[in-house]
């Protein structure tokens, strides 16, 4: 598991984050399964956004949902394509359906944490372009932070 993070960290640093037709066609197919899976998501729990970072753990975070609340960081949310709002929404809906599960499981903030978030995210997205900026958007991030300590700056492009 070490060897396949390394490698997925190493894709997202070279990265170069250019915006190209492909690139802003699959974050905007993003944004859309995203808003799609948002009214779902707010049927079961409100957002709660705060500044600094609300959760020491995942199972901290899934007992909140399991009340109805989910509280979700205004820190660092800059992205270079969707705006500060939808940034929000994307990791309001990717803690909800990818970690929780929308209450069937809690899926840690482990390299292989996020791997089944993502996985269970993935799931719920039938645009293949899609899956593909959520796997550099949710798997390149942790295997960065799982390799260097530190989370990365944000980067677009597709990694294997």
């Amino acid at each position: 598991m070490t060897e396949l993070r390394d490698h997925l960290a190493n894709e997202y640093v070279g990265l170069t984050g250019d915006i190209t037709d492909d690139v802003e066609h699959a974050w905007r197919a993003l944004e859309d399964e995203t808003n799609s899976m948002l009214s779902h998501v707010l049927n079961r729990l409100r957002p709660d956004f705060v500044e600094g970072q609300p959760y020491d753990s995942a199972l901290s975070m899934c007992e909140d949902m399991e009340s109805g609340v989910l509280k979700v960081s205004v820190d660092f949310n800059t992205h270079p394509i969707w705006t500060p709002e939808h940034n929000l929404v994307f990791r309001f809906v990717h803690d909800a359906v990818g970690h929780w599960g929308l209450g069937t499981t809690c899926n840690p903030f482990s390299f292989k944490g996020e791997l089944r978030a993502y996985a269970e995210q993935s799931s719920h997205i039938t645009n293949e372009d899609a899956k593909r900026a959520l796997h550099t958007e949710v798997v390149g991030q942790a295997a960065y932070r799982g390799t260097f300590g530190v989370f990365p700056k944000q980067k677009l492009g597709f990694i294997s």
